[in-house]
């Protein structure tokens, strides 16, 4: 009570059920469940980088996101708007498959792997902290979520299975955590479902922090070019190349 009135505020048991709420909504897959900074191992140089930088880039937003009739009432000043972030392959997947000689193919495979370095480990446990600190966070499953979308838009439905799919992350999410982006075959289809959903993220000010076992010239022939011109230009610099020794 202050100056005769009683003022409420959300108790620390109510908080938890919400970040529970987030968390459940973040469609986070079971074999990522244990992932987050603090068991981060770092084995090897581009560990300390990648988790340097990832954590650098998380400080650009409110620890705490500000509550929602705040943003409300102060829209265009306090709604979550930011860069996106990136983890990609210095030598990308798709280029080495190209490869045709086996030996060639093995060596630089081994000169630049980039599976197991720990993009996923980091990029998820950007999404656990996010949600923890009040914001709400869609995790996706690059070849999942492409296929799922893909089934919904023939589905006799109108439209209502594909737009609420879409509507998880254009209009719930604060942040889309996109992981092994680009590992399906390019299909013009798929390439202009991507530049769909970039396009309206870019005009919404939602950042994506995501993974990707693609360079940038292969992720744009697996996406396509505008939409990985998209992509890189709402990284605004936090665009990392990384590669290192398999963990796993």
């Amino acid at each position: 009570m202050k100056d005769g009135n009683e003022y409420g505020k959300d108790c620390e048991c109510q908080e938890l059920i919400k970040q529970r709420a987030r968390y459940k909504n973040a469609m986070i897959p079971d074999e990522y469940e244990d992932y987050n900074f603090k068991n981060f191992e770092i084995r090897e140089s581009v560990h300390d980088l990648m988790l340097k930088k990832i954590t650098e880039y998380l400080k650009t937003f409110p620890q705490k996101k500000p509550a929602e009739e705040i943003v409300r009432k102060n829209d265009e000043k306090l709604r979550i708007k930011g860069p996106s972030f990136g983890f990609i392959a210095t030598y990308g997947e798709q280029r080495i498959k190209n490869i045709d000689d086996p030996q060639l193919r093995s060596e630089m495979k081994r000169q630049h792997n980039n599976y197991g370095v720990g993009k996923s480990h980091l990029t998820i446990s950007a999404a656990k902290y996010l949600i923890k600190n009040g914001y709400r966070v869609q995790v996706i499953s690059d070849p999942v979520f492409i296929q799922d979308l893909m089934t919904a838009k023939f589905n006799k439905d109108n439209g209502e299975t594909y737009n609420s799919i879409l509507s998880n992350i254009t209009q719930y999410a604060d942040f889309v955590v996109w992981d092994d982006l680009g590992k399906l075959k390019w299909t013009e289809p798929r390439e202009d479902l991507y530049y769909q959903i970039f396009n309206e993220l870019y005009k919404l000010g939602k950042p994506i922090i995501f993974s990707s076992n693609e360079d940038v010239e292969t992720l744009s022939d697996k996406i396509g070019p505008a939409a990985a011109s998209r992509l890189k230009g709402m990284c605004s610099g936090y665009l990392y190349p990384v590669e290192g020794k398999d963990q796993r």
